[in-house]
């Protein structure tokens, strides 16, 4: 596993991050300019085409859903005359964070526990006793890329600052081969879990603000969540996730499949200016929001030890011919 930090660039001057997108590979065809978050390229007649950008300042993250959803790509600041996925595009969003001193903490276990390390900088972990053992995270400062492999290969994650990402065990299946020859395997199982999103705003102790208030937040973490004064909100999804089993197992080994739910709790403070017969007024709050990522299955096979042989038989007693 990689964890990668974006590069260590100030903020570029404001006006100076953008990103333009073509519709064809080699920066041909239609092109569009953008330098602020968009929430859905369908509404500007730009979405599922994009083939090739280029990329000014700052960082940019593309998604394959609107509303910042789906599978997520960073793009730092330079040329990509072909993008992959190509033609899956449908949201950006800048990376607007000082990326100059980042921090992230890793943690062996899920929810926090185990044994810790802190990263300020890009680090392959294929190197150290870290490798292959990440189940939770908690990011102090900046963006982050995690990647699955070594050399930025594998599967990706971006890790945003406040958030707290843990892994917890739905289901495990566990098959053991305790022969001496390739045991073939033909199981497999597909269920339902269920995934909840929740998302509240904690006013400041000293607000002057009555229940009731309602207006809209547009935050990375959602976009344009509606914030009411004493009430929270949350959303039940069923995911239906299909796990085979490998077709084969090695003799004397134990073969266990975990499915796992990624989890991540985000807590964003937000500094409200309110406008109130030409009085302006400062208050502060805090947004939170937890919901699940993904769903994964995870496989490990560990060896199983052959029985101990059995003791040989006693000989029998012979202290001479026996009498009559």
């Amino acid at each position: 596993m990689l964890a990668g930090a974006e590069p260590e660039t100030a903020p570029a001057e404001a006006g100076a991050n953008r990103i333009v997108v073509y519709e064809r590979p080699g920066f041909e065809g239609l092109q569009r300019e953008f330098t602020c978050d968009v929430p859905d390229l369908h509404e500007l007649d730009f979405g599922d085409c994009i083939s090739s950008l280029r990329v000014e300042g700052q960082p940019w993250v593309a998604y394959t859903g609107p509303k910042y959803e789906g599978e997520a790509f960073a793009f730092e600041e330079g040329e990509y005359a072909a993008v992959e996925p190509r033609g899956r595009l449908s949201s950006l969003r800048l990376v607007h964070h000082d990326l100059d001193e980042p921090l992230i903490t890793l943690y062996e276990h899920a929810g926090f526990a185990g044994r810790s390390k802190a990263v300020t900088e890009e680090t392959n972990l294929a190197y150290g006793y870290f490798d292959d053992r990440v189940s939770s995270h908690v990011v102090q400062r900046g963006v982050w890329l995690l990647y699955q492999d070594p050399g930025r290969g594998g599967r990706q994650y971006i890790a945003w600052p406040g958030e707290r990402l843990r892994e917890v065990l739905l289901d495990e299946l566990v098959a053991v081969n305790e022969t001496d020859a390739e045991q073939a395997l033909s199981s497999g199982t597909s269920r339902e879990y269920s995934t909840v999103t929740a998302q509240s705003f904690r006013f400041g102790a000293d607000t002057r603000l009555r229940a009731g208030l309602a207006f809209t937040l547009a935050l990375e973490a959602a976009a344009d969540f509606r914030v009411e004064k004493g009430r929270s909100e949350s959303r039940t999804v069923r995911e239906r996730a299909e796990v085979l089993l490998p077709a084969k197992v090695p003799p004397r080994t134990r073969l266990a499949v975990q499915v796992v739910r990624r989890e991540a709790a985000v807590t964003v403070p937000v500094e409200l200016t309110l406008l109130q017969n030409q009085r302006v007024r400062t208050e502060r709050g805090e947004y939170r929001c937890r919901s699940a990522t993904s769903l994964c299955a995870r496989y490990t096979m560990t060896p199983v030890a052959a029985p101990a042989p059995a003791p040989a038989p006693a000989p029998d007693d012979a202290s001479g011919p026996a009498r009559p």
